[in-house]
């Protein structure tokens, strides 16, 4: 109650509240004190009666080993000239706006920095995140760019790329491979999961318990 007082600020306010919805102070003392009895049943009858054995642990993690790798990642930066209707309102035809960038990228490789460019022309500035740029999974793009980015090697920018967006060049900055988690990296990790699935089966055999030996009221009606 303490902590509903000081999320309306007063218990006055907290009451004018509680009577829009049609609920007294009561109700609501009613309400907190069943919610407490739910969490400690299940506290007593299933999460303390849940264990997971040392022995679960380690053959979980040799069977799921692929699932407890750092996956293969690439930082980029990119440059695009988006395609619009309003720029082709004006006159400026996609054709154009691939020529655009086409010219910016034989300046870049001419030795021009590529992040100065992005600065200059790019008209999705945000992907850059000043000249660092966005780590990227591999899957997390559409498969026509993460192909293509993927494959090109660190330090080098790709062809020009066109999607629904725009026109786009990609420069590789940084690539990380998978890296397999050792097994005292994930052992934590496995107990959570092993943890998990317990209490949920745990949880549903006894509530089918209670349903076997008797009645379950919900709102007045017996289930």
């Amino acid at each position: 109650m303490i902590a509903f007082r000081q999320r309306f600020g007063s218990e006055a306010k907290l009451e004018e509240a509680l009577r829009s919805e049609n609920i007294s102070i009561k109700d609501l003392q009613d309400k907190l004190k069943k919610q407490a009895l739910v969490r400690k049943l299940h506290e007593i009858e299933v999460r303390s009666k849940v264990v997971v054995s040392p022995r679960e642990v380690e053959e979980y993690f040799a069977a799921h080993q692929s699932e407890f790798a750092a996956p293969e990642q690439i930082r980029i930066t990119s440059l695009t000239i988006k395609k619009s209707d309003e720029s082709r309102a004006k006159g400026i035809t996609d054709e154009d706006a691939q020529g655009r960038l086409r010219a910016l990228q034989e300046r870049a490789k001419k030795g021009e920095d590529f992040n100065k460019l992005i600065e200059e022309s790019s008209e999705d500035k945000h992907a850059d995140q000043g000249g660092k740029g966005n780590w990227i999974l591999r899957g997390q793009m559409i498969p026509a760019v993460d192909e293509i980015i993927f494959a090109t090697p660190e330090g080098q920018m790709t062809d020009v790329i066109e999607t629904p967006i725009g026109y786009h060049l990609f420069k590789v900055v940084e690539k990380q491979l998978p890296v397999q988690k050792t097994f005292e990296q994930s052992r934590d990790q496995i107990y959570d999961i092993l943890f998990q699935k317990k209490s949920e089966e745990r949880f549903t055999r006894w509530i089918e318990d209670l349903r076997k030996s008797a009645y379950i009221s919900v709102k007045g009606k017996k289930i």
